[in-house]
């Protein structure tokens, strides 16, 4: 608490142009088991550069249906371009991509 009534000062800079902000994290809300049995859709962080759409479909088909790929590179609004999202026809594929 004493770090974050510190920092809330506004001549705080980190670097040499980059103003400080400070808060905390909203604790974590457990969704519990129905709700993350219906979840389909898995992050994967660290996509090469040259991976496009299809590449990422072609490696990830064996894990099931692969419904819908969203990556990083193709949303405007993102500050990294090496991740993506990658939605399953179904919650068993999406864990068995995980695992």
């Amino acid at each position: 608490m004493d770090a974050f009534k510190r920092l809330q000062k506004r001549d705080v800079v980190f670097g040499v142009d980059k103003p400080a902000k400070v808060s905390f994290a909203d604790s974590f809300i457990d969704p519990g088991d129905e709700i993350m049995s219906q979840v389909k859709t898995v992050f994967i962080d660290a996509l090469p550069p040259s991976w496009d759409e299809d590449y990422v479909r072609s490696l990830l088909k064996k894990y099931g249906e692969v419904e819908k790929i969203e990556l990083a590179r193709n949303m405007p609004a993102a500050r990294r371009k090496d991740y993506g999202f990658v939605t399953f026809g179904s919650h068993d594929a999406a864990i068995r991509c995980a695992e």
